[in-house]
């Protein structure tokens, strides 16, 4: 018998006991129960109530996908129509604010935009700032756009007429 080295008896222990931890840390665990110990994995079976509820929660996740899809048209077209509104808006407030003789001290409002059917929007407000001889003056006004052609955006908008008259 070949007689080992007492250090290469020792790195040869080293390695196995090594190799043995490593052997047990690859292995995948035991599903263990709530008493400690290992049990095979049982699979319960539902019970009719169970299934009914299942079915039940199927059954309302499909109504309200209906629901929603048959809704969401008009739902995006009301909110393309708010957005339109608030640009249109915004752009008659900017085109009032460039027309007058002091455009950063004048304050302008609207009181309501309208949709026509040829697609032509009408803005009436008020405006209150200063005249070319620096006295303070109130007009209301009406601003009538149409959406350009392109892309929908902010700016896109075409101006049809810009009206001032007293209040």
């Amino acid at each position: 018998m070949n007689e080992q080295p007492p250090e290469l008896e020792l790195l040869a222990r080293e390695v196995a006991e090594q190799g043995r931890r490593d052997r047990a840390a690859a292995r995948p665990p035991e599903p263990m129960t709530s008493g400690g110990h290992a049990a095979a994995a049982t699979r319960r079976t539902l019970t009719t109530s169970e299934r009914w509820q299942t079915v039940g929660g199927f059954l309302v996740c499909a109504i309200i996908g209906v629901f929603c899809y048959r809704g969401c048209p008009s739902f995006v077209a009301r909110v393309e129509q708010d957005t339109a509104n608030a640009e249109a808006t915004s752009f008659a407030k900017k085109l009032v604010k460039r027309s007058m003789s002091f455009p950063e001290e004048a304050k302008v409002t609207w009181n309501r935009t309208r949709l026509s059917k040829a697609g032509v929007w009408t803005i009436v407000g008020e405006v209150v700032g200063k005249n070319a001889f620096g006295v303070r003056i109130r007009k209301k006004w009406t601003c009538r756009l149409k959406r350009g052609d392109g892309e929908p955006s902010r700016y896109n908008w075409e101006a049809l007429a810009l009206e001032f008259y007293d209040p």
